[in-house]
């Protein structure tokens, strides 16, 4: 994800906001979907405020679980 912000901020955006669809995800899935070690995850032991930053971005939304359960 920091590679496409770097990308678009190369192309002239001034500022970049990122709009994920999901929760952050913070901890690997225990149903047998591979996905990566926890220490992997943009999201595992950050704030949002934290991972924004981590990634380049000038802002970042997640949904909330909330929302994904409506």
């Amino acid at each position: 994800m920091a590679q496409i912000v770097g990308m678009v901020r190369k192309s002239g955006a001034k500022k970049v906001y990122l709009a994920i669809a999901a929760p952050p995800v913070r901890y690997a899935n225990v149903y047998g979907v591979d996905m990566p070690s926890r220490r992997e995850f943009a999201a595992n032991g950050l704030t949002e405020e934290e991972v924004c930053k981590s990634l380049g971005a000038d802002g970042l939304l997640y949904q909330t679980v909330d929302d994904l359960i409506k």
